[in-house]
């Protein structure tokens, strides 16, 4: 495509390339970490935390 259409076109594979690998980025460090965080398990509740009985039920 000519001119400015083409411009816009040819930049729109990186941003999905950099927004997915983004979103790689934080699903690999910073979900695991505040899930680990956030989702303790109790002592007394062999089924898990209140969220997860709540999941299960």
């Amino acid at each position: 495509m000519p001119e400015g259409a083409g411009d816009f076109i040819r930049s729109l594979p990186l941003a999905v390339i950099f927004s997915v690998l983004a979103s790689m980025a934080v699903s690999l460090t910073i979900i695991p970490f505040l899930a680990s965080r956030l989702l303790k398990k109790h002592q007394g509740h062999p089924d898990g935390n209140l969220f997860m009985r709540g999941l299960k039920s």
